[in-house]
């Protein structure tokens, strides 16, 4: 077996009460970072020692020199198989519903269009506005106090395209410029007739200029004392129905006085960030320079303001992006939300990230908290020697210890999580026991946990279920201090001794390192660390440097799926043939197939079927898919009904 420098826990230093009076500050029961910090000044907590990457790889690098090609193989094909697991989550994690962008249905052309295009034997609802930019040579601007409700199309230049051509072109290809199954010569032709010379975007940025000023649609937010400081600005009724369904639904209920007003409380739509939103709905982008310049002018409703308060303007950018979201969530503009996430998971640190995943869990922003929860797997070694550390809830440092790819040793897992359980017991008992002076340092504060307290059963209490995921077999070196210690104050468990050792046929000894090379088909196995992995390749390398990868004797996978469909009545027959189809297709490619053990396959059915649900905009909880060979109890559906499967208009008045 392997060997290694031994590491302590991190030490915890001591000083006269000169220098804790010195160094006390008034104590909080909140548990933001600068209170956290605080505490931890009274508890000496030193993060200055640090083991680098290299001595925790010292130990496994050890335990692997002497064994023989066949035993690295072996467990070279365990992390191989966790490597494309994380591929697939991965892939999973960073699939989105899809949006669709502008959508002018007939709706959006009724409550949006104010004029009638009439070309031979049709009619076709459009915005006055829209064709003057989009199509300049109709000349429709002028033709307003002629017929405000009708413009024929009767120039020769037209009249001789086909009805069917030009109907399409001015229903559809003007809003999206997809040509779909239309001859690419008379879509040039028409183009170069109709005046339809420059790009969609560029067309819309001339639009949203001219609405500014003359658009048909006005947005009020009333003030909070009078009306002096109610706020105004203007956009295109067919611009803003046809991106947000809730401003549709609104615009169906009014009459058609012009221009058509929408009233909304500074607490729903903040003037801040109006004029960012109705360029977002023009453009497509987020436009920062039309946003807030500091923390101070975004609104104190947004709890994005307590998460960042550094004044860096990547926490100002990550403040107004958390605040964006409500107002996009709130109008239905699935784009913008989707490009405020972005900003968000661009702007994680650990410094941040605790805060922001607890942020996305709350407001129920899935992509926000899975990308957070990712970033403090693979950041763990950092935010554990920081006070980010005791923001974590204890779900979610249980979540992290039974993950299969945190980064970190399952050694260092463990001293983390004895620092989180002691300073969850530290803020329990000053909870229990109130301070007694106000404006002063609590006293528990100051004298920090008794030795008695370190071992005591509250304290196993709190870490027994962090405890139960310690992957303690795999802890290297396996006879280490803080491994001991774990032991003899009963934070650990001893593992038994395994029934299924394996003799060594040339030295007939038993190997103590079958779990490694073994493990059971449904466990767990090792914790996916890539820095073991990476070692682990170096040394097969050595040993056998022609072998490219390690040489499979398994047969061909054969797997069985069985799907339940939940919701019967809510979920069509069309739609649930669609999704067993693609996750069926999707198991069938060479990364799942190649997985060796039920776990593997287990999980990766798990985040494919997941990935489908998303692809789809389908709730997760409307389909059971699992293996065949999987025991799983009946399963009912969940008392409260998931969100309508297919998005639309929504009567919400």
């Amino acid at each position: 077996m392997g060997g290694g420098p031994s590491h302590g826990m991190h030490n915890v230093i001591v000083n006269d009460d000169r220098t804790l009076r010195r160094n006390s500050a008034s104590a909080s029961t909140t548990n933001s970072p600068r209170v956290i910090s605080k505490r931890l000044e009274k508890l000496k907590v030193s993060f200055k020692r640090k083991s680098s990457t290299k001595d925790q790889i010292r130990p496994f690098e050890e335990l692997i020199k002497s064994w023989p090609i066949g035993d690295l193989n072996l467990l070279l094909a365990e992390f191989e198989a966790d490597s494309k697991l994380l591929d697939i989550q991965n892939e999973c994690d960073s699939t989105r519903k899809s949006t669709n962008g502008f959508e002018f249905s007939e709706n959006v052309k009724k409550v949006g269009g104010d004029v009638n295009v009439l070309f031979k034997f049709t009619s076709i609802r459009s915005s006055r506005a829209f064709l003057a930019v989009r199509c300049k040579n109709l000349k429709i601007s002028a033709n307003y106090d002629e017929n405000p409700d009708n413009f024929d199309i009767r120039e020769e230049r037209f009249l001789k395209f086909e009805q069917d051509d030009v109907e399409f072109f001015l229903k559809h290809y003007i809003y999206n410029e997809q040509c779909g199954e239309m001859n690419t010569d008379v879509l040039e032709e028409l183009c170069t007739e109709f005046g339809c010379q420059k790009k969609l975007e560029d067309d819309f940025k001339q639009l949203w200029k001219q609405d500014l000023k003359n658009g048909d649609l006005v947005i009020e937010v009333k003030g909070e004392n009078s009306e002096k400081d109610n706020f105004e600005i203007r956009c295109s009724s067919l611009i803003a129905a046809s991106r947000s369904s809730i401003i549709q639904s609104l615009l169906m209920r009014k009459s058609t006085e012009s221009p058509r007003r929408l009233i909304f409380s500074e607490l729903i739509f903040p003037r801040a960030f109006a004029a960012l939103f109705v360029c977002f709905l023009y453009t497509g982008r987020l436009d920062w320079s039309l946003a807030p310049k500091s923390e101070h002018s975004i609104s104190s409703l947004s709890q994005a303001k307590a998460i960042t308060n550094s004044g860096k303007p990547q926490d100002v950018q990550l403040a107004r992006a958390l605040q964006i979201i409500e107002i996009a969530r709130f109008f239905e503009v699935e784009d913008m939300v989707q490009a405020c996430e972005d900003v968000v998971v661009r702007n994680l640190s650990a410094d941040n990230v605790v805060q922001i995943l607890q942020w996305g869990r709350s407001n129920n922003s899935k992509y926000i908290s899975t990308h957070a929860f990712r970033f403090i797997e693979r950041e763990f070694s950092k935010i554990s020697s920081s006070v980010s550390l005791y923001e974590l809830s204890a779900q979610e440092m249980t979540e992290l210890t039974q993950s299969q790819f945190l980064q970190t040793t399952e050694l260092d897992l463990l001293n983390a999580c004895c620092r989180w359980g002691e300073h969850a017991l530290l803020k329990k008992l000053e909870e229990r026991e109130p301070n007694l002076v106000a404006d002063t340092c609590h006293s528990i504060s100051r004298r920090g946990l008794k030795k008695a307290e370190k071992s005591g059963d509250e304290l196993k209490e709190i870490l027994k279920p962090l405890a139960e995921n310690i992957r303690k077999d795999y802890a290297l070196p396996p006879f280490h201090q803080d491994l001991t210690d774990a032991y003899n104050k009963g934070i650990l468990e001893q593992s038994p001794l395994g029934q299924d050792l394996v003799v060594c046929a040339s030295t007939s000894e038993i190997n103590p390192d079958v779990h490694w090379l073994k493990p059971e088909d449904q466990s767990t196995g090792p914790r996916y660390y890539k820095p073991y992995h990476n070692a682990l390749l170096k040394h097969r390398n050595l040993k056998d440097p022609i072998s490219s990868s390690p040489p499979s004797d398994r047969e061909p996978l054969t797997v069985s799926l069985e799907f339940v469909n939940l919701y019967p009545d809510i979920l069509e027959e069309n739609v649930y043939s669609e999704i067993k189809n693609r996750i069926t297709e999707r198991i069938g490619k060479p990364d799942f197939i190649s997985l060796p053990r039920h776990y593997h396959r287990k999980m990766a059915l798990e985040m494919i079927t997941r990935q489908t649900l998303i692809a789809l905009n389908i709730p997760e909880e409307c389909i059971s898919c699992h293996l065949s060979s999987e025991s799983v109890e009946k399963l009912t559906p969940p008392d409260v009904l998931p969100p309508p499967i297919l998005p639309g208009s929504h009567d919400i008045f």
